[in-house]
Parts: structure tokens; sequence; C-alpha cells
């Protein structure tokens, strides 16, 4: 923007106030001069032109609405009191929605909803319920399972996670009471030694006369020599539960579970990977953007002149923050994972806009409060509001985006530019017109009667000081 675009923009100046057609480069002459010259009407229409003479001459129609229209704002007390009750609605609304905001990334979110995936979800959900998340426990150390105090602690382990809110009952599923039930068909009692123990256990593996005994084959691995069992699995299945802060609660609760049990075990569902995310991505978001505000105010004590107009931008800032995760309640969006790095990045468009403001208010040298931010807004309120426009028709490509993660950004993207300018262009300078730091002058000017007459001598000049 710096080399390239700038350059543009000084090559545009050049033609503009050289008076050139902005397509043929040709000298053209002013519309009131071709008129009485009487030129054709079409090239009167087609081919005028004059230099700008002065800076709101050359504003097109998009910058000289907002520059007339956006300092009203502060001019009326009665518009300011109505705004700040319109914002702090809009906060309420906010408030209400971040605390009921769901939490959780649904496999659906994944693919295109028109796609086959998709189709079999539904069906799947409709004609046989969503299903729990089978849970592997997993024994990655060697266990005397020959030992009736250790077949105990199992089926204790066992009791425990049945008798649970977290798991199906009776959904237990063991390679070791499989053995047992072989044993007792077969007439055999439990080996009560590692090697008849690791013999008979094999036996029972390889055994065809039932294909479910083959299948645990896969479930107990031996060492090298065979001679041990180094690493085994059982399996539990968990409850169905409707939300994703549910499924990440029960993942919790099942390894609290595993973990009070004195045996070499822990949980494991491939499910857990996406419950992952459910228990961990809140606090992950709230510290993220709490860093990100804490830079933000760091970096706006060194560009804005004064602490409070700072304290004013970060209130701004957080309330933009808090009414966009509301508003993604009410839009049917939930903070996942692909949300949380949208709304991270989206922390750098709520302080354009409000940096802007506050600097230009600060800036300014008018006498009040409201001229101060009326020459402000007339200032920097223009490019603030292209801006936030033209980034929301980078994105409008993605209205009828299929994919989650492009509508998501797309509806983060149009949220926090709204937002943005509206609390940026609209409540913070209402804020800074009222409570806004105010100017005091030391006016140490002569009075002209005792001015020299000298012309090399130089009159004292007002000084400005923040309070």
């Amino acid at each position: 923007q710096i080399f390239f675009f700038g350059a543009f923009l000084v090559l545009h100046s050049k033609r503009v106030y050289a008076n050139r057609h902005m397509f043929t480069c040709q000298v053209v002459e002013s519309k009131e001069k071709m008129i009485a010259d009487g030129q054709p009407l079409c090239r009167i229409i087609w081919c005028n032109g004059s230099a700008p003479e002065t800076p709101e001459a050359d504003d097109s129609l998009c910058e000289a609405l907002p520059r007339r229209f956006l300092p009203y704002i502060v001019k009326h007390t009665a518009v300011k009191i109505l705004i700040i009750f319109a914002f702090l609605g809009l906060l309420s609304a906010g408030i209400y929605g971040a605390t009921n905001l769901r939490e959780g990334l649904e496999i659906s979110y994944i693919y295109a909803h028109d796609s086959y995936m998709a189709s079999h979800t539904s069906a799947s959900e409709k004609y046989f319920g969503r299903g729990g998340a089978m849970v592997q426990l997993v024994f990655d150390k060697p266990v005397s399972y020959w030992e009736a105090q250790e077949q105990s602690k199992i089926n204790q382990l066992f009791v425990e996670l049945l008798n649970s809110e977290f798991v199906m009952k009776n959904m237990r599923i063991s390679w070791l009471d499989y053995f047992n039930v072989y044993l007792q068909r077969t007439n055999k009692t439990l080996p009560t030694t590692k090697e008849d123990f690791v013999a008979s256990l094999k036996k029972f593996i390889s055994w065809s006369d039932n294909v479910t005994q083959t299948t645990f084959a896969v479930d107990v691995k031996f060492s090298d020599d065979g001679k041990t069992i180094i690493a085994s699995r059982m399996y539990i299945r968990a409850d169905i539960f409707n939300t994703s802060t549910e499924e990440g609660v029960m993942m919790l609760g099942i390894r609290e579970l595993v973990d009070k049990s004195t045996l070499p075990v822990f949980g494991y569902s491939a499910a857990f990977i996406y419950y992952e995310q459910y228990v961990s991505v809140l606090g992950s978001t709230l510290q993220t953007v709490g860093v990100a505000l804490l830079a933000m105010f760091i970096v706006g004590l060194i560009m804005i002149p004064h602490p409070a107009s700072i304290l004013f931008v970060v209130i701004a800032m957080v309330m933009i923050v808090t009414n966009l995760f509301g508003m993604m309640y009410f839009w049917n969006l939930t903070l996942n994972s692909v949300t949380m790095i949208e709304i991270v990045i989206s922390i750098g468009f709520t302080v354009d806009a409000c940096a802007h403001v506050a600097h230009a208010f600060m800036t300014s040298e008018a006498s009040t409060r409201n001229e101060r931010m009326s020459q402000g807004l007339s200032r920097v309120g223009v490019p603030v509001l292209n801006a936030a426009v033209t980034s929301v028709l980078g994105v409008i490509m993605l209205v009828n985006a299929k994919s989650y993660v492009f509508s998501s950004f797309f509806k983060l993207m149009l949220l926090v530019n709204f937002l943005g300018v509206g609390h940026g262009l609209i409540l913070l300078p209402v804020i800074l017109s009222l409570f806004g730091p105010s100017i005091k002058r030391s006016n140490t000017t002569m009075d002209k009667s005792e001015v020299s007459a000298d012309p090399d001598s130089t009159p004292n000049v007002s000084t400005l000081q923040l309070t």
C-alpha cells in the first residue's frame, strides 16, 4: 500500500491537478468554459474537468455524506443520551448471548451441507441416534491377570465406570470376561501361574469355534518371546449426550475415574480428539483475547498521548468483543477452534476504528470537547468507514459458502466490522465529547500595546496542555 498504491495515488493527483482526462489523459477544459464555447452536450458531460480548489471539492459522494453527517452525533445532548442507552441495550443483549454461547465443533461442520457425508450423518442420527463413543481402557504395563486380586481391581474399575453417569450400563467388553467364560465352557479352572495363564490365553485367542473370540487377538499384546502380556485393552461405551459441553465433561469424568485406579490404565477414545477442544477452547480464547487487549493497551499508550483516552478505547474494545460473542449466539455460531482463531484475528479490526478516532480527538486544537470531536470525525471518520466497507466487500463472496470454516469467517468479519464502526464512529465520539480529556490553555500572549515594534521580536504563543 505504501510503495505501490501510494505511488498510483501520487500519479492520480498529478493527473487531476493537470486537468487531464481519467481515461485518455488528454488536457480537458472546465465545464463552464465548454458551455460558454458551445461544445456538444455529450462532450460536456464526458470530457469536462477542473482541478478542485478546496479539499472538500475533491470528495466523492461516499466521502462527503459521512463527513457532513458524522459530526452531528456529538452536537446534541439528546442524541448523545439516546446513543448511550442504545449501546447499553446492545451490550445487555451481547452479555446474554455470550453467557449462553455454546462450545464445540460438530463433525458435520467439517464437510459441505450438501455432501454425501452430510446425508449419511443426518440419516444415521435420525434413525440410530448419535451413539456414544467407544472408550478403550488401555493397560500399558504388565498386569498379573492370573491373580484374583488383580482381577478384582479390574472388575471394580468396571463397576465404578458403569455406575457413573458417563457410561452406558451393561456395555462392558473385556477379553478377560470372555476368557473366563471360555474356561467354564471347556471345564477348565483359572490358571494361577503366569506360564499357564499365557498358554491358556493363547489357545483362547486362536480358538476357531467362535468368531467373537478371535477378535481379541488385536486387544492383547505379547512380548517378543511370547511369555508375557505387555499390554492389553478393554472397552466401555460412553452414554449419549446432546451437547459438546456434556461430551467434554464426560471425557474428563471417565479420565478421573480411571486415574483413581491403582492399575496401570488410561482411558482413550478416537472421539476424544474432538472433545479435547471442548474443555480448553473457552479458556484459550479468553486468555488470547485478554493478552491481545493488553497488547493493544500498551501500544495505545505509546500512540495516544493520554491514559484516559486509552481507557475509553479499551472499554469500547471490550464492549465490541462482548457483543461479538453475544451475536455469535444469535447467529447460531459456536465457540470452537475455528471461530477462536477468527475472533483473535478480529481484535485488530476492533482497535482500528477506536484508536483512530481517539487519536484524532486528542490531536485536535479546538477549544471544546464537542468541537474537537467534530473536527476529529471530519478528519478520520471517512477513512475508517471506507476501511470497514472495503473489508466487508473483500469477504462478501463467502456469503453463500457451504463450508463452515468460510461461512463462519464471513459472519464474524461482518459482525466485527459493523460493531467496530458502530462503537468507533458513534459510541466512542459521544463518550469522548462528554468525558474526554480537556485542554487547558496557558495564554502568555502579550498585550498589543506591549508588543515591540521590532520586526525581529517574536511574541509568546498559547500552549496546550492535556488534562
